[in-house]
């Protein structure tokens, strides 16, 4: 049998690595989901991370990112379908007005009571374009405000080192569907969604997973 120690050993190393392959959350908010939802969360770019402070509602998104080598500041803000960094529009998404993105529609029961997995919104696809030179890191957040500012800390974890050559391509398809329960006071996500680049490379189906 294996010692006290060394399984106290194998448990800390275990807990050690899936810390680097999830992001890290932190819910303003962690008892209520609603569409004014604020989040931050971190990501590791190219050996330099950086803080993303999320907040927004169901016309506009706002994104702080932090560059915490630099301590440099960029704001990216949504606003009727148009990307402004640092107040320069950078972007776009062309979509049916018909389609919404993830933060809408949960069925009751999902706020009420212990639950299956439940549709929240899509399946919906959403062209985006942004302008040549764009950094990585502000990619990643247009692609994760596109799909909802519930959904970001899901989605820019699974992209991971695909965007060196996501950013190349000037513009890309993601297509998602958001699927949630209660459990207890708990609320999980789960989002399936692909990218698929202009130059037609696509990445996923990914499903990926997120606990508020």
């Amino acid at each position: 049998m294996l010692s006290l120690k060394r399984r106290c050993t194998i448990s800390l190393i275990f807990l050690m690595c899936i810390s680097l392959l999830l992001p890290t959350y932190s819910f303003a908010d962690s008892t209520t989901v609603s569409s004014d939802t604020n989040f931050t969360y971190t990501r590791n770019i190219d050996g330099t991370t950086y803080k993303y402070d999320v907040s927004g509602n169901s016309s506009e998104s706002k994104t702080v990112i932090t560059n915490l080598e630099q301590n440099t500041t960029d704001t990216l803000i949504l606003k009727n379908n148009v990307f402004y960094l640092n107040g320069e529009k950078v972007g776009e998404i062309a979509y049916s007005p018909s389609e919404n993105t993830l933060s809408a529609n949960a069925p009751a029961s999902f706020y009420t009571r212990a639950s299956s997995w439940k549709k929240i919104g899509g399946p919906t696809t959403k062209p985006i374009t942004w302008k040549p030179g764009i950094l990585k890191a502000v990619v990643a957040a247009m692609i994760a405000a596109a799909i909802g500012i519930k959904a970001g800390p899901i989605v820019s974890a699974a992209l991971g080192s695909a965007m060196g050559y996501i950013v190349t391509t000037g513009g890309c398809k993601v297509r998602y569907t958001l699927y949630g329960r209660k459990v207890g006071r708990f609320y999980n996500y789960k989002c399936v969604w692909k990218l698929t680049t202009n130059t037609n490379v696509s990445y996923g189906y990914y499903t990926s997973y997120s606990t508020v």
